[in-house]
């Protein structure tokens, strides 16, 4: 690997073929190849080197990931809705014809892109249990499981920032259900 000081320069030439390329597709790695040839790495961090030195350069840097970033979405609008050429084969496989195939999804993530909020992917989670209200029959653990027991609810109430309750009788903290199921 060459040296810092065998290193071809960065020349303004060298910096307008990388600026050139980082524009077509917006890989700064692979700009940086292009724009060195005879580099075995690349040159990124020569590149990146002047970036930080020279905020002009950096400024170039950005409006070219721009561009190519505007590129592609002015491709994935044409897929979307101009569609691309497929082939209609016959049942030979011969080429009878060809329509234009758009595609939705890419629409759709166009759209996501966009307008985040109003397209944004939702999850929801709904869980539903049965609740049998009967006696757990606590009485019946050992002492010993009993005050297992006991450090595992107060620890968890810790965990949820509750006021610990007094003694052991410990009771479940109904501020965090909802307004119906305090009543009960």
């Amino acid at each position: 690997m060459a040296r810092r000081s065998e290193r071809t320069p960065l020349t303004a030439k060298r910096k307008a073929h990388f600026l050139s390329e980082l524009a077509k597709h917006g890989v700064f790695v692979r700009a940086a190849r292009v724009a060195s040839p005879g580099s075995l790495t690349g040159a990124v961090a020569t590149f990146r080197e002047e970036a930080r030195r020279n905020p002009e350069f950096a400024a170039q840097i950005a409006e070219a990931i721009e561009a190519a970033d505007g590129e592609l979405l002015v491709e994935l609008h044409r897929r979307a809705v101009e569609g691309v050429p497929t082939d209609i084969r016959g049942p030979n496989g011969q080429i009878v014809g060809q329509f234009m195939r758009v595609s939705d999804r890419l629409l759709v993530e166009k759209l996501r892109s966009r307008f985040p909020r109003e397209f944004a992917t939702h999850t929801v989670t709904e869980l539903t249990a049965k609740v049998k209200n009967e006696p757990l029959h606590l009485d019946t653990l050992s002492p010993e499981n009993q005050d297992k027991l006991a450090e595992v609810l107060r620890s968890e109430l810790a965990r949820r920032a509750l006021p610990a309750p007094n003694g052991s009788d410990i009771t479940p903290a109904t501020d965090r259900l909802p307004i119906e199921e305090r009543e009960r």
